[in-house]
């Protein structure tokens, strides 16, 4: 049954007991009475949310978007203090573990052919 037929049916109050967030909720033939405090703050949190979203909205329109870089760029440039060495410390940590770099397949053998 849907909300429209279950209101004209009458198995609804007419009355919502609540609007939160934009959903209409409606109680069964004598369940709670609507409370209008309950209404009151609902529709207050309400105009919140919509003013919070209008501002966010307007801070997202005025921000600027990130450079793009061209296909094939880096984000560093030559000028910065940034080194090569931390990448090099790690390529050589598997060989300080005793790993070559190949994957665990290639260096062990797979079962059809493995390597003598």
């Amino acid at each position: 049954m849907t909300k429209d037929e279950a209101l004209a049916s009458g198995a609804l109050e007419t009355d919502p007991v609540s609007l939160l967030n934009g959903c209409t909720d409606f109680a069964y033939k004598g369940g709670p009475a609507p409370d209008p405090v309950r209404m009151a703050a609902e529709a207050d949190a309400r105009a919140k949310s919509d003013r919070a979203t209008a501002k966010m909205d307007e801070i997202k329109a005025k921000m600027k978007a990130p450079e793009t870089l061209p296909p094939g760029a880096s984000a560093l440039t030559a000028d910065t203090d940034e080194s090569p060495a931390p990448a090099q410390g790690r390529a050589g940590a598997g060989d300080a573990l005793g790993r070559d770099g190949r994957a665990g397949a290639d260096r062990q053998g797979s079962a059809a052919g493995a390597r003598p």
